[in-house]
């Protein structure tokens, strides 16, 4: 047998990348940026889905609520009214007329709202005989209430829409059509 010739001046050839044993601090930079970059997209995109999720659950509470307004309507003839003329709250009276029993038109109302989940937020204020229920969007904004303003007398519902603020709240009319635009409206 043969023994292996050894050369001692040749040496073998080893790659710097091969006797590496880590990552170098650009390459962990890079991977940084990439994953921050990624949350970043992930986030707005969330985001979005979950401002298109509340407005639609808006959407949805105010049919609820316009079907109960419409079935008060059906049993007494008449709309509820709002709170006062500057108040956007729904009144609906609690008590017959001697003042001890409940209606039947009232505790129906309270039930239809109920299917609608906890779009009614904090205690419902009474007021002497009538109750009044103060209505929210998903992010806790007041969903008001006009009882006439609505196409042909009907009422109207209006929540904010994603600006936060109230098409009916301006003082001219292209101001309140600006401000107005993406309300949420049981009218549209």
């Amino acid at each position: 047998m043969k023994s292996a010739i050894r050369n001692p001046h040749l040496k073998l050839r080893t790659s710097h990348y091969a006797l590496r044993t880590g990552f170098t601090l650009v390459e962990l930079l890079i991977v940084i940026v990439i994953i921050v970059v990624l949350a970043a997209i992930g986030v707005g995109v969330g985001y979005k889905f979950s401002q298109a999720a509340d407005i639609e659950q808006t959407k949805a509470n105010i049919t609820l609520i316009m079907n109960a307004v419409k079935d008060y309507y059906d049993q007494n003839g008449a709309y509820p009214a709002q709170a006062d003329d500057e108040d956007y709250r729904i009144c609906v009276p609690r008590l017959d007329s001697s003042g001890t029993a409940t209606l039947a038109s009232y505790e129906r109302f309270v039930s239809k709202l109920k299917e609608a989940g906890d779009i009614v937020f904090g205690p419902i204020t009474f007021d002497g005989s009538d109750a009044i229920f103060t209505l929210a969007d998903p992010e806790g904004r007041p969903i008001r209430y006009v009882r006439g303003g609505g196409i042909g007398g009907t009422p109207l519902l209006v929540a904010p829409g994603e600006d936060g603020l109230y098409g009916m709240d301006g003082d001219d009319k292209d101001e309140r059509d600006a401000m107005g635009k993406d309300d949420i409206r049981s009218d549209k």
